[in-house]
């Protein structure tokens, strides 16, 4: 049977945490994700030194992508750590950590005061309360309850009004450090809204780089589509980055939420032409956080999204701190393998005009691809060192499996991402006859052909360069 081959990210939290689920799940994951809105170092220190290990053990290549918090506004403190919120009350919201009184909500950011005026809209706890301003006095707002709930801390607040709230916070700087001191793969850019911010990123990894010279290489940048103001600057994001994330909870709150299928579909087209990955994410099987089946509209959601061209799909709380993490995820790649099932031919249903850059490069790539299907390959071997071959083939939407043949173990990584790709990790290639023979061996070493099958092999000469696509092999397998 063929691989699956779009890829599955699980967020690791409570839930999945413990050494023996970790195991469980990275038999299937493709990527592991850590939400720095939560946890401390220490933990996530733990889970990814024991995802390398294990995924070492079990000979799985896995990345880890890095999450960062970025400007999200949450409740600090409420009294006694939680409210009943009723129509038509009215509550106070201050900045800081100290209330005074039962209806005084107080929040992480101090300066929301200037940002909103009477009439504006206040979205707690993903929508499911909201509140509307009516006067600001001081540093205090009152808003009005117009839909209620309870209330407990550390709830989030969306307010769809520009904020002036920096996209990188002085907390969040320090958790990129973090995560290039522990050689993260990818690191997700939360509430991106202007290309300068993906510029700003990696400035820091920059001024990181001056300090600690020994660091090789800098992790992927993902960045998420959040916030409204992100879709009016869409391209620059997403030639910038190294591929985006549909954050559907978010953008379904600062956003009219019919509208986010259409935007979904057209964000997973862009990334198409630009050869960029896509990921989406959120509430994708949520009622598996206490269920053992997900909901019939989920698996529909699922299947849409396959169907549609995503490369990635996540899960958060599922398998975060969802009680059936393990379940979530086989559920996950059940639904998937079934949704691929139904695309007859991937070219012809998800591939678009590609528009990216680098003429000859995406015309080797798909000639690579076209060949693959005349010759009847039985695979396409991609000798890469960067590992922008390996996407440009992947974009392309080949009927024939991948294999990204390169001999940096960073890039091996950050691989898993890519819709399609198997990356095999070699030592040091020469010359073209020993991408050849390591093309071979990888393809026999995988079971993958036999004596007098084709492969289709693709590189960049000359090898010591990157970035570099402009060599095609049609190889029959002694």
């Amino acid at each position: 049977m063929r691989n699956r081959r779009t890829k599955i990210i699980a967020t690791i939290g409570p839930s999945s945490s413990n050494p023996e689920i970790l195991k469980q799940l990275i038999k299937t994951i493709d990527i592991a994700r850590f939400n720095f809105s939560f946890g401390n170092y220490e933990a996530h220190k733990k889970n990814i030194e024991n995802i390398r290990t294990i995924s070492e053990e079990l000979n799985r290549n896995i990345a880890i992508l890095q999450d960062i918090q970025g400007p999200k506004i949450r409740i600090n403190k409420i009294f006694n750590n939680q409210i009943e919120l009723k129509y038509n009350d009215i509550v106070s919201i201050i900045p800081g950590n100290k209330i005074q009184e039962k209806n005084e909500i107080a929040i992480t950011y101090d300066k929301l005061f200037s940002d909103v005026k009477p009439g504006d809209k206040i979205l707690i706890s993903d929508g499911y309360i909201e509140l509307e301003v009516e006067k600001i006095s001081g540093v205090k707002i009152f808003a009005k309850v117009i839909q209620g709930g309870l209330l407990k801390d550390g709830k989030g607040l969306n307010i769809p009004v520009e904020l002036k709230i920096p996209t990188i916070s002085k907390k969040d700087e320090m958790d990129i450090n973090f995560g290039l001191e522990n050689e993260v793969d990818y690191i997700a850019l939360s509430f991106v809204r202007s290309s300068a911010d993906i510029l700003k990123l990696r400035d820091i990894f920059k001024n990181y780089k001056k300090d600690h010279p020994e660091l090789s290489s800098f992790p992927g940048i993902i960045a998420k589509i959040e916030r409204p103001e992100a879709l009016s600057d869409i391209e620059k994001i997403i030639k910038l980055s190294d591929g985006i994330m549909v954050a559907r909870g978010d953008l379904g709150i600062e956003l009219a939420f019919e509208t986010i299928p259409k935007i979904q579909r057209d964000l997973i087209r862009k990334c198409q032409e630009l050869s960029k990955p896509v990921i989406i994410a959120t509430q994708l099987l949520y009622s598996m956080v206490n269920s053992i089946r997900p909901s019939r509209s989920e698996v529909d959601d699922v299947y849409n999204a396959v169907i549609s061209g995503a490369d990635c799909l996540m899960l958060s709380d599922e398998t975060a701190v969802g009680k059936h993490p393990i379940k979530a995820v086989d559920t996950f790649d059940m639904i998937i393998k079934e949704a691929e099932k139904d695309i007859v031919s991937y070219r012809n249903a998800t591939r678009p005009n590609i528009t990216v850059e680098h003429n000859i490069a995406r015309a080797v790539s798909n000639a690579v691809c076209e060949l693959a299907s005349e010759v009847k390959a039985k695979a396409i071997v991609s000798f890469t060192k960067s590992g922008f071959t390996a996407l440009l083939i992947s974009k392309n939407r080949p009927d024939v499996d991948i294999f990204a043949i390169t001999p940096e173990k960073s890039v091996m990584r950050k691989l898993a991402l890519y819709w399609g790709v198997r990356p095999y990790l070699v030592q040091k290639i020469e010359n073209t006859d020993e991408i050849i023979t390591t093309s071979e061996k990888c393809i026999l070493d995988l079971n993958i052909a036999e004596s007098g099958d084709i492969i289709v092999i693709t590189a960049g000469l000359p090898i010591a360069f990157t970035g570099i696509t402009n060599l095609i092999k049609v190889h029959q397998i002694n």
